[in-house]
């Protein structure tokens, strides 16, 4: 054996001195990549300590990264010089520093990134930063720099011939969002604790400096005293990212009485160009979408003619002010503001108070009374439609929101419903429209039926936005907003605040192609008394809601210490002592010992005594999305899903 194995080394050695006389080096073979393109985390051609591991914007990603790790890209093409770096990152935890080196893992510095945490591993943003001294062709090392444990992912990265550090000014973490963690790197800079690699977009008022005055521009920004600063270009410039493929985008709005309104009426007057269809003089069904009465009118509420009586099936369901006109709006307001000229949606309402899904599904049967939902959106889809084309207007619909489940609560099919649903919709409506671009479904959970007890339509509601991630989007709980005194209807301006959050929700799915995701758990571990609740943070850091009154203290109070936390051990409640906060995650110390099976832990599941003006349900868990409705002005950060998972 020993014998054969000199033999074979004899070979090799032989073989690559033939190659080395004929001019074959590897450095010499390895083909040229420019560094202006996209080049995948992955693709490195050596690395020390990392592994490769899923992503969820496709394919794989630079995984497990710790301090002192690094990959190595051969032979890249800097040409005559790049001046900025850009990569997509993502990170459960604080995340850590990308140095950019050249030649060696000791090579020069021609630049170092930041990158934040994300709040999950699979949570993906951009980060930028200036790189200066390049030219040329070289190998590139991409070194990792952090604490302990894993810092983040790599999916790609690039260069640019412009500053890296070009991006939206007060994003210092270039996140695409403006919030609470701005708010701490800026103020870490000016008191010298933490520098930002590029100051650019922290000088908020234009006089080449990044002083206190710019910390109280960002505060005031957070407030929403001010909604623009002072270095900011007053007409921005239209931008080519945005996707607006239709002069009218349709909006469908069904389910049950949450989404057909309340008095008494606000948003009576249109401050933008969004619509609605005016039926005239046309009784329906049945249904001419031909009608030459039939036309677009400018959306406020009400909708149609209020109902007077119930059920009340289309055109006579709407009961007061439906979420649709201050969702149009606030679709408007964030494209205006990227520098669209307009973004216009076409409203559909047709949810039935009361009714569950037999009666808004494809195929219901009309009653008279009850059963008309689908049918009139496939109308009006198609009328609609005509209208556009008469007008020289290109038509689509943009998406679909259902606010219902009340009825279905305790109904075990409910997610294979709503995903049937989805699929009729976009079925049907595409071969109206001839669209190609798919239509998502975005619902919001119910939290008011049963008063007591548990309610399946809730969790069926979340997990149909995990398991058709794109598809169906939950926009988070409705527990928050303040209801009326029957605890099952919002107020008016509950009404509004909802479909301020469709709009932005809407604006970040289907107006910029995001990804988007709501604060939810992603898996939860026991050790001990201690159970680790792990969760995807759509803005870092989670905190506890202050506004809020603590939930479990008069009914279920095993859990009164619990923030809206449940932990149960094979269907008895156990007793949590607290509930704290630990990055992304949240940490429940229970007051006995776990079984080794059996545990699950639950948020806001659980019906008891209602809040005063509140549901039955609610918790305190949320995280820092700065987001203000541009109709009402008030904070809306996402509160966390209603859920119940097992503890591994």
């Amino acid at each position: 054996m020993k014998m054969q194995i000199k033999r074979s080394l004899a070979i090799i050695i032989g073989l690559v001195f033939i190659l080395s006389s004929l001019g074959f080096e590897a450095s010499a073979a390895s083909t040229t990549i420019s560094a202006f393109t996209q080049i995948e985390g992955e693709s490195y051609d050596t690395q020390s300590g990392i592994q490769n591991g899923s992503c969820s914007e496709g394919g794989e990603c630079v995984g497990y990264i710790e301090n002192g790790d690094y990959t190595v890209y051969t032979n890249l093409d800097f040409e005559s010089g790049a001046k900025g770096f850009k990569a997509r990152v993502a990170s459960a935890t604080s995340g850590g520093n990308i140095e950019i080196r050249l030649d060696s893992i000791t090579g020069s510095v021609i630049g170092t990134c930041a990158v934040p945490g994300t709040g999950d591993w699979q949570n993906w943003v951009d980060v930028r930063c200036d790189v200066s001294g390049v030219s040329g062709k070289h190998d590139l090392y991409l070194k990792y720099t952090g604490g302990s444990g894993y810092l983040f992912n790599v999916n790609w990265f690039t260069f640019s011939k412009g500053g890296g550090s070009e991006g939206i000014l007060g994003d210092l973490n270039s996140d695409g969002k403006i919030d609470s963690v701005d708010f701490l790197l800026m103020k870490k800079h000016i008191l010298e604790l933490e520098l930002l690699t590029d100051s650019k977009c922290a000088d908020l008022d234009g006089n080449e400096a990044v002083n206190t005055l710019d910390l109280l521009l960002m505060k005031q920004f957070l407030l929403g005293i001010i909604d623009k600063f002072p270095a900011q270009k007053e007409d921005p410039e239209p931008t080519d990212e945005l996707n607006i493929p239709w002069d009218w985008a349709g909006i469908i709005g069904t389910g049950q009485s949450l989404s057909v309104g309340a008095t008494p009426l606000l948003s009576t007057s249109q401050r933008y160009n969004n619509l609605k269809l005016s039926l005239g003089s046309l009784t329906v069904p049945p249904y001419d979408a031909n009608n030459s009465s039939l036309r677009m009118v400018p959306l406020v509420e009400p909708i149609r003619s209020l109902a007077t009586s119930f059920p009340g099936a289309y055109p006579k369901n709407i009961w007061g002010e439906t979420p649709h006109t201050a969702m149009a709006n606030q679709i408007t307001a964030m494209a205006k503001s990227q520098g669209a000229a307009d973004y216009i949606t076409a409203h559909t309402v047709v949810g039935e108070s009361g009714q569950g899904y037999d009666k808004i599904k494809k195929g219901a049967v009309d009653t008279g009374n009850t059963g008309r939902a689908y049918a009139a959106s496939i109308f009006e889809v198609t009328a609609i439609n005509r209208l556009a084309k008469a007008a020289g207007k290109k038509y689509g619909v943009g998406g679909i929101t259902l606010v219902h489940g009340e009825n279905d609560n305790g109904n075990m099919a409910y997610e294979n419903n709503i995903r049937q649903m989805w699929s009729d919709y976009n079925q049907d409506i595409k071969a109206i429209t001839g669209q190609t671009q798919k239509i998502p479904m975005f619902l919001v959970q119910q939290h008011t039926y049963p008063s007591t007890g548990t309610a399946f339509s809730t969790t069926a509601q979340w997990r149909a936005g995990v398991d058709y991630p794109g598809d169906i989007i939950c926009i988070g709980p409705n527990y928050q907003r303040t209801y009326g005194s029957d605890r099952v209807h919002l107020l008016s301006s509950g009404y509004q605040q909802l479909g301020e959050k469709f709009g932005q929700v809407y604006y970040e799915r289907v107006v910029l192609g995001h990804d988007w995701k709501p604060l939810q758990p992603t898996g939860a571990t026991k050790s001990g008394r201690v159970i680790t609740v792990n969760f995807h943070v759509p803005v870092a850091p989670l905190v506890w809601d202050s506004t809020l009154p603590a939930p479990n203290q008069s009914s279920q109070t095993e859990w009164r210490n619990g923030k809206g936390f449940e932990v149960t051990a094979n269907g008895s409640k156990i007793t949590i002592s607290s509930a704290e906060i630990s990055g992304s995650s949240v940490k429940i110390t229970c007051a006995s010992d776990l079984p080794a099976s059996g545990v699950n832990v639950g948020y806001a599941f659980t019906g008891g005594t209602a809040r005063s003006n509140g549901s039955y349900r609610w918790g305190l868990l949320r995280d820092s999305d700065p987001f203000k409705g541009s109709i009402t002005g008030a904070s809306q950060p996402n509160f966390c899903v209603a859920f119940q998972i097992s503890v591994q």
